[in-house]
């Protein structure tokens, strides 16, 4: 997400002295950088004629890793564990893989189904906890050599 504020100032055009403060908070996807979203909203602001100064925060960068061994050994694991074949998506949500995805050439989240996520009582199956250390001994196995494990 992009938010307008953060202490590095992008000044377009000089601010107007009877000011207004608006807050925004825009989504940025994988392929879109704050610096292209900052100067598309300062030409839209100046195209129409708008004294602004535009202060940016930005939580993270958006991300998307590409397909490799650490996908591979987790859609394996899965599919071993459980017996499903896990579906690569993007839509759980924000990912907190993105405060790492800058060090990190790939970065994965996996968790058991859970309907009630972030939800009063949030609650998975019982048997949920086991099956995912289950999943992640079997993506080191693949991933590390046998003497490691």
């Amino acid at each position: 997400m992009a938010g307008l504020e953060h202490p590095r100032r992008h000044r377009c055009r000089q601010r107007h002295p009877r000011q207004r403060r608006h807050r925004l908070q825009l989504p940025l996807r994988h392929r879109q950088y704050p610096e292209q979203l900052q100067a598309r909203m300062c030409a839209l602001l100046d195209r129409h004629g708008l004294d602004h100064e535009l202060v940016w925060t930005l939580g993270a960068r958006p991300f998307l890793t590409g397909r490799g061994a650490l996908i591979d050994a987790s859609l394996l694991a899965i599919r071993s564990v459980t017996g499903h074949q896990a579906e690569l998506s993007t839509s759980g949500g924000t990912s907190d893989g993105r405060f790492i995805a800058e060090i990190c050439p790939q970065v994965i989240e996996i968790g058991p189904v859970n309907a009630s996520i972030h939800k009063v009582d949030e609650c998975v199956d019982e048997a949920a906890p086991a099956q995912l250390a289950a999943i992640y001994r079997h993506i080191l196995e693949q991933l590390l050599p046998a003497a490691d494990v």
